[in-house]
């Protein structure tokens, strides 16, 4: 762009808008599933559900629930982003995306995470 003879340069970038996971508010995505305020939150959820589970290790998720007053889809969502694991006892319905199998956190078991890292592989290669 050129104005009064000088040379300007226009940079026009677009914001990537979302709405948050956890209020519905819209917010400005920075990498973050939930808004700066709900984060917050979040991360103080997650904080008493650590904490409860140090003191009261392989607890279910509905006793979990009860103690800390942390809702049981948070906990769901902490373990399916694989910030929590739980094992033995838990009452998480936690499963695998591709096999259908038990998994204590994340979206895949192991045994399908090593076969697509397999195929990615191989799709990679020329």
């Amino acid at each position: 762009m050129i104005r009064n003879g000088l040379f300007f340069k226009l940079e026009v970038t677009f914001m990537d808008i979302r709405n948050c996971k956890r209020c519905g508010n819209i917010y400005n995505y920075s990498g973050n599933s939930v808004c700066n305020h709900c984060a917050q939150e979040e991360q103080e959820d997650f904080d008493k559900v650590r904490d409860y589970l140090f003191e009261h290790p392989n607890s279910p998720a509905s006793e979990i629930n009860q103690e800390t007053k942390v809702e049981l889809k948070t906990i769901s969502r902490f373990l399916k982003e694989g910030r929590l694991k739980m094992e033995g006892g838990s009452d998480s319905s936690l499963t695998c995306e591709k096999c259908g199998e038990t998994i204590p956190s994340g979206r895949f078991c192991e045994k399908c995470l090593q076969e697509m890292q397999s195929e990615f592989k191989k799709a990679a290669r020329p």
